[in-house]
């Protein structure tokens, strides 16, 4: 895919719905020129929430393309603790090793 099709995206919706939509793209680095239609996007004032997990998306060229129109937000992983947690589910005593099973909240 190359950036001159994700234009298609946007054709595409207009063709069924009125009004400007929220866009989500994950990984979209792996297309060829996306900073170009992120940066259209942006000069349009279109709402876009672009995530990747590739040291490209860090790059000082991206905040130039980009032009100042974006925020980056560190997003990490739970430990499995915490997605216990997070699930309401808290571990007995000794849990780990065969001991007090786990309740839910």
């Amino acid at each position: 895919m190359h950036s001159d099709e994700l234009g298609q995206i946007l054709d595409s919706y207009s063709e069924l719905y009125e009004g400007k939509p929220v866009l989500f793209f994950d990984e979209i680095q792996n297309v060829d020129g996306w900073e170009h239609f992120a940066r259209r996007l942006a000069n349009q004032k279109y709402l876009v929430y672009i995530t990747g997990s590739n040291a490209r998306m860090l790059s000082r060229d991206i905040a130039t393309t980009l032009g100042g129109r974006y925020w980056i937000k560190d997003v990490f992983t739970y430990s499995f603790r915490e997605y216990l947690n997070a699930c309401g589910v808290i571990p007995g005593k000794n849990w780990e090793y065969g001991g007090d099973a786990a309740t839910v909240k």
